[in-house]
């Protein structure tokens, strides 16, 4: 992500860009974009699936009725291990990727960007800073001469 906000506050921030500096900065946004494509949403739509499996499996009704023990047992386990809040791929154990975490990253990520952007000085500010440094510049000038 830091990478896509960097690329994307380059590409936006500054009007006069080269070339090869659009060109590589736009590479550096594509990859970034399709990096994290590929690392959230399979996982996420494995989480999703897993927890499809718990409604498909309470639908199948040839499994519930007739009363069968053994084969009661055994999709009540499945259904219990199924059931479990962790369970899906995880960011180093410290989060299951989902698409409410993939939501939430990328609102994040716009959030960042746009206060980056709106933090960026301006070009009136900047052209103001250019003048007072050019009088200072010639009354020291003046002062030396």
């Amino acid at each position: 992500m830091p990478t896509t906000i960097l690329s994307l506050y380059i590409l936006l921030s500054n009007v006069h860009l080269s070339c090869g500096t659009l060109a590589s900065t736009a590479a550096g946004v594509v990859f970034s974009v399709i990096q994290l494509w590929a690392l959230s949403v399979t996982p996420a739509r494995l989480h999703e699936a897993i927890h499809k499996a718990q409604e498909i499996l309470y639908a199948e009704i040839s499994i519930w009725y007739p009363y069968q023990e053994d084969l009661y047992r055994i999709a009540n386990t499945f259904v219990a291990h199924v059931g479990q809040t962790y369970l899906g791929i995880s960011i180093w154990g410290f989060a299951l990727i989902t698409k409410p975490l993939i939501l939430t990253t990328i609102s994040l990520t716009i959030t960042y960007l746009t206060v980056m952007l709106q933090l960026k000085p301006s070009e009136e500010i900047e052209i103001v800073e250019s003048l007072q440094n050019q009088m200072i510049q010639n009354q020291t000038i003046q002062l030396l001469s």
